[in-house]
């Protein structure tokens, strides 16, 4: 009786999370992220479930999607995922030919004192058109097309299990730097990640049903470098958080079968989105099968309101498969969104399975 008490506890106390959260959704009306690359999905297996990861998080992209998920982590992994592209499919005359890159590199470690983790991020657009000059008689004024934004994360993670007999909770936090440069300018600033993961064997009918739970927070930062600019513009920092939960509708011996919700706030005014995913494992659990939606937005008619008079949806659909052999798991997802890299190959070494 005691332990069904302390579970409904923990259910009631994200609940609780969630509703602050919303809470803040009227108090500012920035939407977007200022930091691009913090909009691209890591790790081609949480992608072509749409991204409804949050409750999973059960390899190295955990140190991304939800930090506590690395208590779970028994062995040495590490997740590299490639994205490059020769130029977007945009119709605008002027950004064509922008191209983009983007590298990403993560690493976990368990020991007695909890699961330590690191990763970077690399992300490049390149080909962007500028001009610099007030107006069209300013002879000085020069145009080209040859400009590139950078962007760089790095990222420590450290998540730690807590093993009671009848259910498993993990904590965990990240930390990261972050800095962008483009024409001539740069700012730097800092990222943090707080969540906790609980796992449980079976609840009633639902097996191995999983409650995750991140929160994150954003600094402000400043743009700089630029002798000619006497203000630098400042930017605020912002919060957000993600609530998700997973269930196994099928667990057998050749064959699992995953489902994953996830519930984002980007940060502070920006459209609540639902994601959604499902996970198939087959041959022994050695080829798998995804399938997922990715921000599905609800969309604010007044951002005074907390509950919305009108849901609308923008559905994103994302596939993909892997293939895990002893000390190696390939995935590959497909994003069909508009804009959005295409394609995402990532490789995970460590005992996986």
């Amino acid at each position: 009786m005691i332990q069904k008490r302390i579970y409904v506890s923990l259910v009631f106390i994200s609940i609780i999370f969630v509703s602050y959260s919303a809470q803040l959704w009227a108090t500012n009306e920035g939407a977007g992220d200022a930091w691009p690359s913090l909009r691209i999905g890591v790790g081609a297996r949480a992608v072509g479930m749409g991204g409804a990861f949050v409750a999973l998080a059960d390899d190295a992209t955990a140190i991304r999607w939800n930090p506590s998920g690395l208590g779970f982590i028994k062995k040495v992994e590490g997740t590299f995922m490639h994205i490059g592209e020769a130029a977007l499919p945009v119709s605008d005359p002027t950004a064509q030919g922008i191209t983009r890159r983007y590298e990403y590199l993560s690493g976990v470690m368990p020991t007695r004192l909890g699961c330590f983790g690191f990763s970077s991020n690399y992300f490049n657009i390149g080909g962007i058109q500028y001009t610099i000059g007030t107006s069209e008689l300013d002879f000085q004024r020069i145009s080209g097309f040859d400009q590139q934004a950078t962007e760089r994360i790095f990222t420590l993670a450290y998540g730690y299990p807590i093993q009671k007999e009848w259910v498993l909770i993990s904590m965990g936090g990240s930390i990261r730097r972050m800095r962008q440069q483009f024409l001539g300018v740069s700012t730097d600033g800092w990222g943090y990640d707080v969540g906790f993961i609980v796992k449980k064997e079976n609840l009633r009918r639902l097996k191995n049903p999983r409650l995750g739970y991140v929160f994150r927070w954003q600094s402000s930062r400043t743009w700089k470098d630029r002798p000619d600019i006497e203000a630098p513009e400042q930017e605020d920092g912002y919060i957000g958080w993600n609530c998700g939960v997973a269930f196994d509708p099928i667990v057998r011996e050749k064959l699992s079968w995953t489902m994953a919700f996830n519930l984002v706030n980007q940060r502070k005014g920006s459209p609540l989105t639902l994601s959604a995913g499902a996970e198939v494992w087959l041959l022994n659990n050695r080829l798998a099968l995804r399938v997922g939606i990715d921000d599905w937005c609800f969309h604010q008619r007044d951002a005074s309101q907390v509950v919305w008079e009108e849901t609308k949806f923008r559905g994103r659909l994302t596939t993909g498969m892997g293939l895990c052999v002893s000390i190696a798991r390939i995935d590959y997802a497909i994003d069909f969104a508009p804009l959005a890299p295409k394609h995402r190959v990532s490789i995970t070494l460590g005992r996986l399975r």
